[in-house]
Order: C-alpha cells, then sequence, then structure tokens
C-alpha cells in the first residue's frame, strides 16, 4: 500500500501555502491558537511501526515545536556546546521533549509511552539538531567568505551570530571551538562527500521528494486519508471530486488545491449541493473517529478499572497477610511469656522449698550442738 502510494504521490507536489513562519516573540503562537481552540487538549500526533516517524496532519508542527525547544535550551554559551544530540545532558533532552509533549499527544496505537514513540522523538531530535548546527556553520562559512573578500567594517563574522539571542562570547566560542576544530572540520567534509554520492544511479537532487514543506510521512498519512474517504464516498454513491477531497483533508486554499499541485485551480462553479455532500462526508468521517476514540478510550477505562481493582485486592491480601503474620507473632510472643512466667514461678517455687529445707537443716544442726 505505501509503495503504491509512494508512486503516485512522487509524481505530484503540494504547493506551499503562504508562509506562517515566525520567530521572536511570536514564536509558536499558532500552535498555542489551536490548543486554546480545542480548549486546553494537546493536539493529536501518532507514529506507526512502518512510518516510524511523526504521522498526521500535526506531523510538520510538532517537528517544528521541537527544534524550537532545541534552539532554547540547548543554546551555546561562552564556555560550552554539544556536538550533537547524543552529548546533551540528558536532564536537558528529558527537559525539551517533555516541553514538546506538553503541547502534543504523541501516540503509538492510541497510547503515549511506548518505546517507538521515544525511538521517534531521539531520532527527530538528533536530526534537528545536526541541522541547526549546519545552518550555524554555514552563516558562520558565508560571513567569513564575505569578510575576507571585502574587509568590510561590522561584517566580522565574530560580530554577526547566528541569532539575536546568542551572545557574542558565545558565538566567539563556537567559531574558535566548534567551526575551526580540524577533527570536526574533516568528519564534516566526509559527510559532505557521502550526501552527494549516487545511490542506485540517483543524483542527490532527483531523490528529494516534492511534498512542500511537509515532510513525506506527514503528507502520506494525510493523504492516505483522502484515498479512503474518496473510496468511501465511491461506494456510498456519492463520489467526491478532487477539491472537494482537498477541502475536507487539507483545508479550503484561495488560488489553487491542495495536495494536487500548482496547476488544478479551485472550482468557481461548485455547486452548494456539492459542498453540503463533502461537508457531510466529513461530518460522517469525524463522528466515525469520534466513535473510534470513544470506544478505546471505554477500553482503556476498562482496562484502567480492572487493573485497579487487581491491585486494590493484591492490597487487602497484603493487609489480611500482614494482620495474620501480626496475630501469629503476638500468639507466640505470649506464648512464650507464658512459659517464661511458668517457669518463674517454678523457679521461685524450688528456690522457696531450697531454702525452707535449708533453714530446717539449719535448726536441726543447732539442736544437735546444744544437745
Amino acid at each position: 500500500m505505501y509503495l503504491s502510494l509512494l508512486l503516485y504521490y512522487s509524481c505530484i507536489s503540494i504547493a506551499a501555502a503562504p508562509s506562517r513562519r515566525v520567530r521572536g516573540p511570536t514564536l509558536g503562537k499558532r500552535v498555542r491558537r489551536l490548543i486554546e481552540g480545542k480548549d486546553g487538549k494537546r493536539l493529536r500526533v501518532y507514529v506507526t511501526q512502518e512510518m516510524r516517524t511523526f504521522c498526521g496532519a500535526n506531523a510538520t508542527k510538532v517537528a517544528n515545536e521541537l527544534g524550537s525547544q532545541i534552539r532554547r535550551m540547548c543554546r551555546p554559551t561562552a564556555d560550552s556546546f554539544c556536538h550533537s544530540w547524543k552529548l546533551v545532558p540528558s536532564q536537558v533532552q528529558r527537559a525539551v521533549i517533555q516541553a514538546v509533549r506538553d503541547k502534543f499527544e504523541v501516540t503509538e496505537n492510541d497510547v503515549e509511552y511506548t518505546p517507538l514513540v521515544e525511538q521517534v522523538f531521539k531520532r527527530k531530535a538528533n536530526l534537528l539538531y545536526k541541522d541547526w548546527k549546519w545552518r550555524m556553520t554555514d552563516h558562520y562559512e558565508k560571513t567569513n567568505d564575505h569578510y575576507e573578500k571585502t574587509k568590510e567594517d561590522g561584517k566580522n563574522p565574530y560580530q554577526l551570530p547566528f541569532t539575536e539571542d546568542i551572545s557574542q562570547e558565545a558565538w566567539k566560542f563556537m567559531i574558535d571551538r566548534i567551526f575551526k576544530d580540524p577533527e570536526w572540520k574533516a568528519r564534516k567534509i566526509a559527510g559532505k562527500k557521502n550526501r552527494n554520492t549516487p545511490v542506485d544511479g540517483f543524483s542527490v537532487a532527483s531523490r528529494g521528494h516534492t511534498l512542500g514543506s511537509r515532510s513525506f510521512a506527514a503528507a502520506i498519512t494525510i493523504e492516505a486519508g483522502m484515498v479512503a474517504t474518496r473510496d468511501e464516498a465511491s461506494q456510498s454513491g456519492c463520489p467526491l471530486t478532487d477539491e472537494e477531497l482537498s477541502r475536507i483533508h487539507l483545508g479550503k486554499a484561495k488560488y489553487y488545491i491542495r495536495g494536487f499541485g500548482v496547476g488544478p485551480r479551485p472550482s468557481s462553479f461548485s455547486s452548494q449541493s456539492s459542498s453540503n455532500l463533502a461537508q457531510q462526508e466529513l461530518q460522517k468521517v469525524q463522528s466515525e473517529q469520534e466513535l473510534l476514540r470513544e470506544e478505546r478510550q471505554r477500553e482503556r477505562e476498562e482496562y484502567e478499572r480492572r487493573w485497579e481493582e487487581e491491585r486494590n485486592r493484591q492490597r487487602q491480601r497484603e493487609e489480611e497477610q500482614r494482620l495474620k503474620d501480626e496475630q501469629r507473632q503476638q500468639e507466640f510472643d505470649n506464648r512464650q511469656r507464658q512459659r517464661e512466667e511458668e517457669q518463674r514461678l517454678k523457679d521461685e517455687q524450688r528456690q522457696r522449698e531450697f531454702d525452707e529445707l535449708k533453714a530446717m537443716m539449719m535448726r536441726h544442726m543447732r539442736g544437735r550442738d546444744n544437745v
């Protein structure tokens, strides 16, 4: 199935929407607005064993958020910067991923914390960290080449950090200890050579995907839903047009049809009935998905209830066993004290008898002496 979708969607491109990328104080504002529109609920993203990466309509958003948190928490300082994500302290890694999870619910089969989800987070963070480091390196090399050619005042690469939130001292450390590191420079040259090596006769340019700003996994999982919706509509006797499918799954655009390249244009003659049909189909799909989520939620709650009952029974059994052990110990202690008391009374009785016998013998001996 994925191979056929790959062959189909590699022939088309998703036209890029108007740029909404932001920097500075407005970074992440759109995600926060979406969360507020869902009454504070986190945005849903899922992973699968087949794709092994972020999938769904919010896949690009969660990747952008992860990159933003990496740039915020792993920012270089005047005396340190980690060469790779693997070298970032574990507590910082956990803080970065938790900050993303505060906004996104990333699940595998509706389960949030699984080995695959952790692996996807780790792999994506590693790639984003490498890309961030490469972009800083590229910025330095371009500014340095320009300065070497022109010697313009104020164009010294030490005076032009990658972003405003990187201090001059931190940028100096990056240049002297990272970018000019001979060992790292050799690895960079080798990596660039490997990336430019053709694979199976195809160059890097021919291997690039044409799916716009979305990753292939994000686009194919969204559009796979388009295929399913189209098939369901055809079976119900109310087929949907490509434009209606695009509006249902990818949203409405003014000058193009999303998901079908730059060629097709939105129709200005779409009838109201077609729009109503598309809306009904969308509501049907959403209701089925909601029912499925509710069913899974009930199953999860039932499992949690049974698990809680079993845990309570186990606690009750442990408490009963503890009480029995305490009772046995108390009975044993009581018997032990009783035996000790009986032994003490016996010893006292023997001692009295011995004292009486001793006194009687002493009287007898005194009587003989008197005679």
